[in-house]
């Protein structure tokens, strides 16, 4: 007896264009290190709401290296009773809590935040819970740091990065894909940094259809990238169709 293999794809992975990293997509990941030991509470929003709440454990003695984060799997957790600590976490009235949402890493490691369903839109508000009132924590849509923003392009074209927090901006061109022997298979990553000086980065950026970019945020950034110019490849030729026309004798 045979067996059925049935494959789905996400539609949100082909015909989400452009990029946000203040509003993570499947496209986008952020890598954040907390760097102290502590405990902090999470509050996952889209837009001004908040869709879950989650806790994050920095331990000296833990091995974990990195927690990831799924942002989209969060959203879709049951909710847990809120508690009175959780009530208004982080901005916003928590539709869950941290009650089966908790993570663990050693400060030294990184939280890695990304999506891996949906149409996303997420941002994320993380903050000591013994921190002082006038300090606001960490916000995904600023990354500063040495956070690092990988961004995935799709559609090839020409495209425009700016970062909207300190107007810096450049351009990418992703080109058409070659149809060749060979199954295509994405370069290496390229690599900006976001620096006062702007967006700096070796020649010019040209990638392949998914081939990555990495921002590395020195100064505070949020990365926009929006397709300018589409490019749907080389014309192709019309397909005669045989059979009876117009005129022909039968």
């Amino acid at each position: 007896m045979g067996i059925r293999l049935k494959t789905t794809l996400d539609p949100n992975l082909y015909t989400q264009i452009g990029l946000d990293s203040g509003a993570l997509t499947m496209l986008g990941t952020i890598v954040h290190r907390v760097k102290e030991a502590g405990q902090y509470r999470g509050a996952l929003h889209v837009g001004p709401e908040v869709k879950a709440v989650f806790s994050v454990s920095a331990e000296d003695d833990s091995p974990a290296a990195q927690a990831t984060v799924d942002l989209s799997r969060l959203e879709r957790l049951p909710a847990a009773p809120l508690s009175a600590t959780d009530e208004g976490c982080c901005g916003g009235e928590a539709k869950g809590s941290s009650g089966g949402h908790r993570y663990t890493v050693n400060p030294r490691g990184y939280l890695l935040f990304h999506v891996s369903s949906g149409a996303g839109g997420y941002y994320v508000h993380l903050r000591r819970v013994d921190a002082p009132d006038g300090d606001k924590g960490y916000d995904t849509r600023t990354l500063s740091g040495g956070d690092l923003f990988t961004a995935m392009i799709l559609r090839p074209g020409r495209y425009s990065i700016v970062n909207a927090l300190a107007r810096s901006r450049t351009e990418a061109v992703v080109h058409y894909p070659r149809v060749g022997e060979k199954a295509y298979v994405p370069a290496a990553p390229l690599r900006v940094e976001c620096t006062a000086n702007g967006l700096e980065h070796p020649g010019r950026l040209e990638l392949g259809v998914g081939q990555g970019l990495i921002f590395h945020a020195q100064v505070p950034a949020r990365i926009e990238i929006r397709l300018e110019t589409p490019d749907d490849g080389p014309e192709r030729p019309l397909k005669k169709r045989s059979g009876y026309r117009k005129g022909d004798q039968l």
